[in-house]
């Protein structure tokens, strides 16, 4: 479960990175179209990898809520 929430925590990352905002008060830069592209995409692949892990190691059932609950404590931090 550690795992699955790290990659979700990651996934949140790039998700916030992809906002123009955050990427220039982060790195002091202004992003390029592809960079903001590259991290949506990368956040929301690696927020599905979270949801295939958890239905793969625990089912549908359990899956998706130990899922569910691991997205809501990577929102939190």
């Amino acid at each position: 479960m550690l795992g699955n929430a790290l990659i979700a925590f990651a996934g949140f990352v790039a998700l916030c990175l992809a906002m123009e905002k955050h990427f220039s008060d982060l790195l002091g830069r202004k992003p390029s179209p592809r960079h903001l592209l590259l991290l949506r995409v990368a956040g929301w692949l690696l927020l599905m990898l979270s949801l295939v892990l958890s239905v793969y190691l625990r089912g549908w059932a359990l899956g998706l809520v130990e899922w569910t609950a691991v997205m809501m404590a990577g929102v939190t931090l």
